[in-house]
């Protein structure tokens, strides 16, 4: 597949996003790799993976746990609250810094989708429903629990766990922290009005369901300043055996809440054509990032447009950046792009990782 961005393409210019200047519009999506260290430090392969790819007008990192308890919904993915993953975390950032680019690290607990067998802890979320998929735990695919239901007490220590994380990313020099608010995971499951059936002042109303995000957003920004802060949801998304009635007015409350906090970003995982998109790209005046749910890989026609049009400010790339560390040299020159290897997207080691070719390099494919 070939695509070449136009001489004059809105994703080829600058872009302002809260503190950070983005070199050009094409951000490099968060990415699930699964190949953290046993205790959840970022392998040593990360810096390396990252910095290839530092081209990028943004990098956000794969989801990155808050806490122990916040990670369990897949093997060897990264946290960052210790001072261990704080340092790889710190290479990570020097590495990307020394090429140019510029990187958020996504913060997320993944709530009901967690398997104990992973976590080492009890599985919690908002209200005792079980997401109806199974786990690859150390002992095989077995189902998820159902999750206890968090009290308010939990949810204010939840709420501190992200300002922490958030704190020792910035400490660690990172440009700024992603809150993780999408894809079937806790603070969305907190959103959606079939998964939160609780009848405290964290569910009901929809103001009521946006309350935990909009606290996780207000004690970050507090933390380490609003433009340092970016947030990504996805209103109607079914991942995670997620699933919404109601699929606008949760997220118009909170974008309502957090209005004048004025962070970075708001980055939307929507097809554009979804109702709920155009309702909140007309209440968001704020720097916009798009991810859509199918292959926006291969549609960068359609990406390209909407940043023309000014519909959104940058597009939020995933398997072309994955497989292709070069790809805004590839864009400019309407190059061929690399094809993913599905196969190593969750393996170790350097496959599929950090051995896709750049252009200059002789081979055409991933070694075998």
């Amino acid at each position: 597949m070939t695509f070449q961005l136009g001489e004059n393409s809105a994703l080829l210019k600058p872009v302002q996003v809260g503190d950070t200047v983005a070199a050009n519009r094409i951000f490099m999506a968060p990415l699930t790799r699964t190949r953290a260290e046993a205790d959840a430090t970022p392998s040593e392969l990360a810096a390396t993976y990252y910095a290839q790819r530092a081209s990028a007008g943004l990098i956000i990192s794969e989801a990155t746990a808050v806490s122990r308890g916040a990670n369990g919904a897949y093997g060897n993915t990264p946290g960052i609250y210790t001072d261990r993953h704080q340092q790889r975390w710190a290479e990570i950032a020097n590495a990307v810094h020394a090429e140019g680019g510029r990187m958020f690290v996504q913060l997320w607990h993944v709530g009901r989708m967690a398997h104990p067998d992973i976590s080492g802890v009890e599985t919690v979320g908002p209200s005792p429903v079980a997401a109806q998929l199974s786990a690859h735990t150390p002992e095989g695919k077995k189902p998820l629990p159902v999750p206890r239901a968090l009290t308010p007490d939990e949810i204010a220590a939840i709420v501190d766990d992200f300002r922490a994380a958030a704190r020792r990313a910035i400490d660690a020099g990172m440009d700024g922290v992603e809150i993780h608010s999408a894809n079937g995971y806790l603070l969305h499951e907190f959103l959606s009005d079939v998964v939160n059936q609780r009848t405290d002042v964290y569910g009901g109303s929809a103001q009521n369901r946006a309350r935990f995000t909009a606290e996780v957003v207000e004690a970050v920004a507090a933390e380490i300043g609003p433009q340092r802060v970016g947030l990504r949801i996805s209103p109607g998304n079914g991942a995670g055996d997620m699933r919404e009635i109601d699929d606008v007015s949760a997220y118009d409350a909170l974008l309502c809440r957090i209005a004048s906090l004025d962070i970075a970003y708001l980055h939307l995982l929507i097809q554009p054509s979804q109702p709920a998109f155009a309702t909140l790209r007309t209440q968001w005046a704020g720097t916009l990032l798009l991810n859509t749910p199918r292959d926006v890989d291969s549609d960068f026609a359609e990406l390209e447009n909407l940043a023309d049009w000014g519909v959104i400010s940058a597009a939020v790339v995933g398997r072309a950046f994955l497989a292709n560390p070069d790809l805004l040299l590839r864009l400019r020159a309407g190059a061929p792009l690399n094809e993913p290897d599905a196969t190593t997207f969750y393996a170790a080691g350097p496959r599929g990782y950090t051995d896709y070719p750049t252009l200059t390099e002789s081979v055409t494919s991933p070694s075998a």
